[in-house]
C-alpha cells in the first residue's frame, strides 16, 4: 500500500470505497477518510462540471449518508476482492483534496 495516496476498495458486495486503506490481511481492514461514488442526475452532473468529460457520479462522504456514520469504514478482509492504490493525478483524489481542502477552508472561518 501506497501510504501517499489514496486507495479504491472492491468488496464482494460490488460496492467501491474510496480513503486510506489500512490493516490488510488482519480480520478487518480499516478505510480511513471514507468516500463513495454516488448516482448524479444529468442535471448536477452538467452544473458540477464544466467539462466535457464529466460522468454522472458526484463523490460523498460516508458520514454524509443519513445515519452519519463516522468516516471511517471497517471491512471485513475476507468481503475485498481487491484494492489499488490511485495515481496522484486522478480525478477521484482529486476530488478528495478539494474536499478535504474546502472542509479546511470553513473551519478555518469558524475561529
Amino acid at each position: 500500500i501506497d501510504h501517499t495516496t489514496y486507495q479504491v476498495v472492491f468488496l464482494r458486495t460490488g460496492r467501491n470505497y474510496f480513503g486510506t486503506l489500512s490493516g490488510l490481511g488482519k480480520e478487518y481492514a480499516l478505510l480511513q477518510d471514507g468516500f463513495s461514488l454516488q448516482p448524479t442526475t444529468e442535471d448536477q452532473a452538467n452544473t458540477e462540471n464544466d467539462t466535457d468529460n464529466s460522468v454522472p457520479f458526484q463523490l460523498e462522504t460516508l458520514k454524509s449518508q443519513m445515519f452519519q456514520p463516522e468516516n471511517d469504514l471497517y471491512i471485513r478482509g475476507e468481503d475485498i476482492i481487491s484494492w489499488q492504490n490511485l495515481d496522484q493525478d486522478s480525478r477521484v483524489v482529486g476530488a478528495i483534496r478539494e474536499y478535504f481542502a474546502k472542509k479546511t477552508e470553513t473551519e478555518g472561518k469558524k475561529d
